[in-house]
């Protein structure tokens, strides 16, 4: 994945500071914080839908499971 270390860390904010000025950086880091809560929000809501999903597929699959095995021994 993207490892940044905290030399690295430390330039962007520099860079940042630089660019946009005292006034606009604690605008911005509050507007990428709102952008991260919702990216993780998201995030978090479909894994736990595709979980969700994923049990029932697999309640599904073992009934289906157990009626073929009972069918099988009743013969």
């Amino acid at each position: 994945m993207l490892s940044i270390g905290f030399f690295e860390v430390v330039i962007i904010a520099v860079v940042a500071l630089v660019v946009l000025g005292p006034e606009r950086l604690p605008w911005l880091m509050r507007k990428l914080a709102f952008f991260y809560k919702q990216f993780v929000q998201i995030k978090n809501e479909v894994h736990y839908q595709m979980m969700s999903i994923e049990q029932e597929d697999l309640s599904k699959r073992k009934a289906i499971i157990a009626e073929k095995e009972k069918a099988s021994s009743d013969e």
